[in-house]
């Protein structure tokens, strides 16, 4: 019996690989195509969001976080914030994992069963984000702005009277919007995004804020402002001749007008009670004034003027000068107010210097006339011719004393119309260079010859009636013009 050998071979590892390879190929392709059957493939993105190996449902999460991180935010058209929400807002969270399987069975259908062997990247962009309608986005802007509190509408610019004048109230804007015109601007702004991780900008909705009708720049409130400040600034100044100079404030003419407002305009009139008391009080406070005597020597020629003392300074005619500062301010014009003041000097009947008695020189500038009583006796009347009115060289009005006396002498001056040197037998000067004299040079006396040929300030008397009167006059006595 023969003996035999059994000899075993070995069987090289690298023989064997092949079929370990294709083996694991095999248990690969199993475990791919079990898990890829319900997830999405690798490099899936949806509306931006990666879902790679996520389920519809852990997709559908993962959108929505996506959505919570990201805001719009909704501004007017004037830069005011209106609403700050989350994209989130503007999706229906119990609806998205049936959209997210709709969009898994469409991957699964494009690709196939061993899609996921591909190697290729795959985006889609559903409507992820819901076109509310209308009035679902009006209520959801409404509970964002408004929460629980009401929303408060504009107001208007008003320009409001008192009695110490007027007062501007800006327009106010509110926090109401329009919400149907926010709910579109959303809308139009929202519908094309595909992509939740994409930086939105700001919703620019134009006229989203209400806003005020009337505000303070236009032309109601700033027309009747402007209307109101040019009355106001009217440039009325007193200048009272003393020294004193006021000029008119706002506050000042508001006072003594009466303003009255349309919707549109506004109407600014001065009062002439008003202005007068005005007036009165200002000339109280920065006026120099005398009062009333009686003037008794000749009642039959004027039985009251006015006089002062002093420093008390001139008498001025008030109704004048309230009347002056009421046409100032009825025309709007800058106007310079000088008081007509009446310069007839006084005396008073305690201080015997201005104690007139029973000698003296009365001259009447209305009349052209001349009275020359001594003793209480009139010795002399006549006509005259005092200041030229057309050159200004008006004889002043006032209570007087004769300086001195001088006869056959000669008067010299000169003005803006030329120079003199006229010869007079008689020259009794009273107030500085103004005095009476005779006139050789005229024929006639009294009547309107002094309205443009009268003298340069003298009192021109007949030579007759003149040397009379020299005869009797004494340095002292008193000359009275009015």
């Amino acid at each position: 019996m023969e003996n035999t050998t059994t000899v075993k071979r070995k069987i090289p590892w690298y023989a064997v690989l092949p079929a370990g390879l294709a083996l694991l190929a095999i248990l690969g392709l199993l475990a791919g195509l079990w898990r890829y059957d319900h997830r999405f493939l690798p490099r899936t993105a949806v509306a931006g969001v990666d879902v790679s190996s996520l389920t519809a449902e852990e997709s559908a999460q993962a959108l929505y976080a996506a959505a919570q991180a990201e805001t719009v935010t909704l501004r007017d058209s004037g830069g005011e914030m209106l609403a700050t929400l989350p994209l989130s807002a503007f999706m229906e969270e119990d609806k998205l994992p049936a959209l997210m399987a709709a969009v898994l069975s469409q991957q699964q259908n494009e690709t196939g069963a061993l899609g996921f062997l591909s190697g290729r990247s795959h985006a889609y962009a559903p409507r992820v984000l819901t076109a509310a309608d209308a009035a679902t986005l009006e209520r959801l802007l409404a509970e964002t702005m408004y929460a629980d509190a009401e929303p408060v509408p504009p107001r208007d610019a008003r320009l409001i009277l008192d009695e110490t004048g007027y007062t501007v109230i800006p327009e106010e804007t509110g926090t109401a919007a329009d919400l149907a015109a926010c709910a579109r601007a959303l809308e139009a702004a929202l519908s094309p995004v595909s992509d939740l991780t994409a930086a939105l900008s700001a919703v620019e909705v134009e006229g989203g804020l209400l806003r005020a009708e009337i505000t303070r720049d236009s032309f109601p409130i700033d027309y009747r402002v402007r209307k109101l400040e040019q009355y106001l600034s009217t440039g009325v100044t007193l200048d009272f001749g003393n020294g004193n100079v006021y000029t008119l404030s706002p506050e000042d003419i508001w006072a003594v007008s009466t303003v009255s407002m349309t919707p549109t305009s506004v109407k600014c009139v001065p009062d002439s009670d008003l202005v007068h008391a005005l007036a009165d009080r200002l000339a109280d406070e920065y006026a120099s004034e005398g009062v009333y005597a009686k003037f008794l020597h000749a009642a039959e020629t004027r039985e009251l003027i006015y006089y002062r003392v002093g420093d008390d300074g001139w008498l001025l005619d008030r109704q004048a000068l309230g009347d002056q500062v009421l046409r100032a301010l009825e025309t709007g014009e800058e106007t310079t107010v000088v008081p007509d003041y009446d310069y007839t000097w006084y005396w008073k009947s305690y201080y015997p210097y201005y104690r007139v008695g029973d000698t003296f020189v009365e001259i009447s500038l209305d009349n052209q006339y001349l009275w020359y009583f001594v003793d209480g006796e009139l010795l002399v009347e006549t006509p005259v011719v005092t200041g030229d009115l057309a050159k200004r060289d008006d004889t002043r009005k006032g209570c007087f004393r004769i300086y001195y006396k001088d006869a056959d002498t000669y008067l010299q001056g000169t003005d803006r119309y030329g120079s003199w040197n006229d010869h007079v037998d008689y020259w009794l000067p009273f107030d500085g260079g103004i005095g009476l004299h005779d006139s050789s040079w005229r024929d006639e006396y009294g009547g309107e010859i002094y309205f443009s040929d009268g003298s340069h300030g003298c009192v021109n008397t007949p030579l007759d009636a003149m040397r009379i009167i020299y005869e009797n006059i004494s340095a002292g006595d008193v000359v009275i013009v009015y």
